[in-house]
């Protein structure tokens, strides 16, 4: 099978920036009752509704050099933290080693491109500190999608998948 070898360089303005939403839906099931008894995670609430950023935060998911579709990278560490940071003050990335050489949960991939734009698919490992716990949801994954063109961010989405099981947390129930 013969596949596609055309590379593309992707780039961002530096003197654009980009509005984005933060929500937390709230936690509507824990096995163990911790969402209804931690009061943190009973009123776990983003930290800024919105924010301006400069694109040199969305540059960390861009690669450095040109990638063809299918191509992974890893995900700069500076402008995911900051992004996490709009969501809650203390997020933590995860470093993952399950039988893999990935040193950081934090990979994008060019998914498809096109004379105008340009979609990254990403998936990021993060936790939240508290200070009698951590909410470690399962991952986050989202899409950046540019404007080759404009060299401006045109879309960007960062979720947690839906699923029943989809987070761990740990809470110090009694001090010590």
């Amino acid at each position: 099978m013969n596949t596609l070898n055309n590379k593309i360089a992707l780039n961002l303005d530096s003197d654009a920036e980009v509005s984005v939403k933060g929500l937390i839906a709230p936690i509507e099931h824990t096995l163990s009752n911790f969402h209804v008894e931690w009061e943190a995670l009973a009123n776990l609430r983003v930290t800024e509704p919105e924010k301006q950023y400069p694109t040199s935060i969305f540059q960390s998911f861009l690669p450095p050099e040109p990638v063809s579709v299918g191509k992974c990278w890893q995900i700069e560490e500076a402008g995911v933290t900051q992004l996490l940071q709009q969501l809650h003050p203390n997020p933590k990335l995860i470093k993952i080693h399950i039988d893999t050489d990935d040193p950081r949960g934090l990979w994008g991939c060019l998914r498809a491109y096109n004379d105008k734009l340009a979609d990254i698919t990403f998936r990021i490992h993060a936790a939240f500190n508290f200070e009698d716990g951590t909410l470690t949801p399962s991952q986050f994954k989202g899409n950046l999608i540019i404007d080759r063109r404009e060299n401006k961010v045109t879309f960007f989405k960062m979720y947690v998948p839906e699923g029943t099981v989809n987070l761990d947390i740990t809470w110090k129930k009694y001090k010590d």
